[in-house]
């Protein structure tokens, strides 16, 4: 394994290293477990391909410190938008802060809630989902732009039907006593003779109102309420997601 001339012709499989020049690390790949093994070994070094990896300046990082009640957490977010959860702070923060990134300071208050970040991390990746980034490959991170692009949406009035709203049962007797009214007008209707016109415009009258009575919680958008609180979830459109003009890359 510490033969380079074998590695080269394929005799061996090949180590690789990614070498991030900017924090000046060496970052095993593919014989990751042969640093170990070596290092038992007494072998000062290892034949391996390396490849050269960029990093995101540091003036474009800040490290965020999140506490809210239990839940506490340690966040990067490159450029102000994308957010990408720290696992190892105890050994990552020295390095970020010997690189020159900022921080870790408290979350500001005009970003979203850690609450709505954190949620978004569990969601499935796209365009309309805050969650991923084509450039990050599989790495989890959330756009910020999106989480409150769809806020805003999901926070604009629209007109829906009782029947609609999440949290609201509709009493089954409003359909059973309009539909009985109902019946019970078709066969007065039936049985009023013509002369009677007060009557039967007074039936009819009744007729109406409970057949409106009996649709209007089901069909009729009489009530203006927010998306949010729409039984069936609203998901952010397409053409109105932040993420849409990288869409060529998903």
């Amino acid at each position: 394994m510490s033969d380079f001339v074998a590695m080269v012709s394929g005799k061996v499989d090949d180590a690789t290293y990614a070498w991030v020049k900017p924090l000046g690390l060496f970052v095993p790949g593919e014989g990751k477990n042969r640093v170990d093994f070596f290092r038992e070994e007494g072998v000062e070094s290892i034949p391996a391909r390396v490849y050269e990896r960029t990093y995101p300046e540091p003036t474009r990082i800040t490290i965020y410190r999140i506490r809210v009640s239990a839940f506490s957490a340690t966040w990067a977010v490159l450029d102000g938008r994308w957010v990408e959860n720290i696992p190892n702070p105890s050994w990552t923060l020295p390095l970020m802060k010997a690189y020159g990134v900022k921080g870790p300071v408290p979350w500001p208050s005009d970003f979203p809630e850690p609450k709505q970040v954190q949620l978004a991390f569990f969601m499935p990746k796209g365009i309309t989902s805050p969650l991923g980034n084509p450039e990050f490959g599989d790495e989890a991170v959330v756009d910020l732009e999106t989480v409150v692009a769809t806020q805003n949406f999901k926070d604009e009035s629209v007109r829906t039907a009782v029947f609609d709203l999440r949290d609201v049962k509709i009493d089954h007797r409003v359909w059973q006593i309009s539909l009985g009214i109902t019946l019970a007008s078709l066969v007065l209707l039936s049985l009023v003779p013509d002369e009677f016109s007060e009557i039967r415009i007074f039936i009819g009258v009744a007729l109406g109102a409970a057949m409106t009575g009996g649709v209007m919680p089901y069909i009729v958008p009489f009530v203006t309420t927010k998306r949010r609180r729409l039984a069936q979830n609203q998901y952010l459109p397409r053409t109105r997601a932040p993420k849409n003009s990288n869409s060529a890359k998903w």
